[in-house]
């Protein structure tokens, strides 16, 4: 057989294991789902980059969830996201949450985020509680009190100073008798 036949056939073979792996790729291809980025930036109200704060990517169904932190230019970056619906939500300490929804389509990759975080408004609660075995102690002694002032005469009340006043002392009886 001729050199050129036989090199004819091995090149055959070759395209067509080569159409075969490429068509096997292709495949494979279709049956992975199509993934995204999401990308975008954290500011605050004036427009200062917000960095250290913290970005939930949570699917709409909430069956899995992805985090990571704003860079020191306010940058997020979710890459390998699978094509679908989610919810963002980014922290931060001193700023109010924000949250928005998206849909990651490859068609317009990359996704982009633009958040502007609002400066959260400041509140103070103060809770002042006694413990259980204070405050009962504190109860009897006032009870106590009341008990002692209910039996003792108070002789500083102003209704005793009258009544005082109106009795005869024992020395002026015995002077005139």
């Amino acid at each position: 057989m001729p050199q050129w036949v036989l090199l004819s056939i091995i090149a055959s073979v070759l395209s067509l294991a080569g159409s075969a792996l490429a068509e096997d790729q292709l495949q494979n291809a279709a049956d992975q789902p199509a993934m995204g980025t999401i990308e975008g930036a954290v500011t605050d109200p004036s427009g200062s980059v917000v960095a250290g704060a913290v970005v939930t990517l949570e699917t709409a169904s909430s069956t899995g969830q992805r985090t990571t932190i704003t860079d020191k230019a306010g940058a997020l970056r979710f890459s390998s996201v699978a094509t679908g619906m989610y919810k963002i939500t980014i922290t931060a300490s001193g700023f109010s949450p924000w949250t928005a929804t998206m849909t990651v389509n490859p068609a317009n990759n990359p996704s982009r985020v633009s958040a502007v975080l609002q400066v959260a408004p400041a509140s103070t609660q103060v809770n002042v509680t006694v413990p259980p075995p204070e405050l009962a102690t504190q109860q009897l002694k006032v009870e106590e009190k009341q008990r002692l002032a209910g039996v003792l005469p108070n002789f500083l009340s102003p209704m005793n100073r009258i009544q005082r006043r109106c009795r005869p002392s024992r020395n002026s009886n015995s002077a005139g008798s």
